[in-house]
């Protein structure tokens, strides 16, 4: 007897375990997944919040709102202060404090200071926990977020971020 009967039938055997394979994958497994499910919507990789800032350089002051990272070259040249601007701009903390890769308790980050400014514009301390920092870290934010005093500054460009008045 020839092989060939039994590679034809071996290889039909394999396509139709495969194909069902595929089918319960996608019929039971897929709708637990939302992005197997429907791979033409993607979840907003991270929902942005915007901040009010007041930036000085060259002497002068101006309001400039921040809708989304984009927004921050308005705060060029200052590399530093664009980068901060850049995560602070997001609304997960999460976000934010994860863009230190691990260092965010160990060193000071853009995301420290960006949790700052996050905690500030929503005029919520807890930002800082939910960012991820530990003590005594997570006191220093907790307190510059409330801080009326609080400004940032880098080659000639101050930044303070006021706090929103309360509603009511």
């Amino acid at each position: 007897m020839s092989r060939t009967p039994r590679v034809v039938a071996l290889v039909a055997v394999v396509f139709v375990a495969a194909v069902a394979a595929g089918w319960a994958f996608t019929s039971f497994v897929g709708p637990l997944i939302p992005a197997l499910a429907s791979p033409g919507a993607r979840p907003t990789p991270h929902p942005y919040a915007p901040l009010t800032l007041l930036v000085t350089s060259n002497g002068g002051q101006r309001a400039v709102t921040i809708g989304t990272d984009t927004d921050c070259s308005a705060l060029l040249p200052s590399q530093v202060l664009f980068d901060v601007c850049s995560l602070a701009v997001n609304a997960d903390p999460a976000v934010i404090g994860g863009a230190a890769f691990g260092s965010l308790n160990a060193q000071d980050t853009p995301s420290y200071d960006a949790l700052v400014w996050r905690a500030r514009a929503d005029r919520n301390p807890a930002i800082c926990a939910a960012g991820g920092l530990e003590s005594p870290r997570l006191q220093a934010c907790q307190q510059a977020s409330v801080d009326a005093g609080y400004v940032m500054s880098d080659i000639g460009v101050e930044v303070r971020i006021p706090l929103p008045t309360p509603a009511g």
